[in-house]
């Protein structure tokens, strides 16, 4: 599970098998719909008939002190949700090492149904330095690695 803290730029990333998490600062790597920083545009709205109902958006994202790296995507807003972001797609620019959309979906929405301590570390669990100790260390990755060859 990885939480992200915008507020304290950082990213949590804990791994429920090993009970340990890993801290590392919020990289700014791409912009996000929930980023107040970069600057967007919306055009194309078009309504989608799926639940909850929603607009959909093509769009562009970019950093104001970046402007010609620009993020093309598509987003929806659940209109019985104030405009909730509930899905992005969005694809990397030249030159950014493109593969593919990068796609975000909320699936079970739940108004008022969050309690701050789903957003924390569990007391039981460990601080790590690095991601191969998030894994399990070195031994546990080599057994990943010889299960995905099978």
């Amino acid at each position: 599970m990885t939480v992200t803290l915008q507020d304290a730029k950082k990213v949590i990333m804990m791994s429920t098998a090993n009970q340990a998490y890993l801290e590392q600062p919020l990289q700014d790597q791409r912009p996000s719909i929930q980023d107040p920083t970069p600057s967007s545009r919306k055009r194309n709205r078009i309504r989608d008939d799926r639940w909850p109902p929603c607009t959909k958006y093509d769009a562009v994202y970019y950093f104001k002190d970046k402007p010609a790296e620009k993020y093309k995507a598509t987003i929806w807003e659940a209109n019985d949700l104030g405009g909730l972001v509930i899905k992005t797609e969005m694809a990397m620019p030249e030159g950014k090492g493109g593969g593919g959309p990068i796609v975000t979906e909320l699936k079970e929405v739940k108004v008022n149904a969050a309690n701050p301590s789903m957003f924390e570390v569990p007391a039981n669990y460990k601080k790590v330095d690095n991601m191969m100790e998030l894994m399990g260390g070195m031994e546990k990755m080599k057994d990943m690695m010889k299960q995905k060859k099978k």
